[in-house]
């Protein structure tokens, strides 16, 4: 699909180490983390620049609950949406689609995300 319209797509797994970050949520604690895997989309046209916009969504779920539905819905608007960009025109930035798999535990996935990966600078 994407190369057809003269994008390219590139996936990756997003695999952290270990990390951990100050947060004032709920009052403030220290989140601690390893072991998290994520998946990043990246899509880009020739005369695109390296700044990107970022899509972000999850797939991991509370642990204990049913889950499923809680971030379904936006995993699937961003996918359409990297397509129906790919089919269109070139567009000025890449796209970046951040597809979290810790998200329910305080957002470690998008930290390690944010520290770690090379694309990470570009959104």
């Amino acid at each position: 699909l994407a190369s057809a319209s003269g994008a390219t797509l590139e996936v990756e797994d997003v695999e952290s180490g270990e990390g951990s970050f100050e947060t004032d949520f709920l009052e403030g604690f220290t989140d601690v983390y390893q072991n998290i895997t994520s998946v990043v989309a990246r899509l880009s046209w020739p005369t695109s620049r390296r700044e990107a916009v970022l899509l972000s969504s999850h797939f991991d779920s509370f642990p204990g609950s049913p889950g499923a539905s809680d971030d379904v819905t936006q995993l699937a608007a961003a996918a359409g949406v990297l397509r129906a960009l790919a089919e269109g025109p070139p567009l000025p930035v890449s796209v970046l689609a951040f597809f979290s798999g810790a998200e329910e535990s305080n957002w470690v996935a998008a930290h390690a995300f944010a520290t770690t990966h090379r694309w990470a600078a570009d959104y």
